[in-house]
């Protein structure tokens, strides 16, 4: 599934250990069964930038890594979702659409 970053809501749950990204706004309220949500969602996603986005939703995956024990595998895997993330991983990390292994 792809949700463009412009509508990227990243959820997890420390609980369960899951990740995943929504498309905001959630009509279908699958994003529901998650405690915790990021990106999209937040007001003032809308005035920022992509590169803005990009930096918030990675300190917020991060912080959900670190903070809340989200496995880092969990993680990125739910990010994959966003095209955006694909393009901005290096070439040989799983799931990068990068074709630049300079980056």
């Amino acid at each position: 599934m792809n949700v463009e970053l412009e509508h990227a809501m990243l959820c997890w749950d420390r609980e369960t250990n899951r990740a995943k990204v929504f498309r905001h706004p959630d009509y279908e309220h699958e994003s529901y069964d998650y405690v915790m949500s990021s990106g999209a969602c937040y007001l003032k996603w809308g005035k920022w930038t992509n590169e803005q986005r990009m930096l918030f939703l990675y300190i917020a995956a991060w912080q959900a890594v670190v903070r809340d024990g989200i496995t880092a595998e969990v993680m990125h895997e739910a990010l994959l979702a966003i095209p955006e993330f694909r393009a901005s991983i290096a070439a040989d990390v799983p799931g990068s659409s990068n074709t630049d292994i300079f980056v």
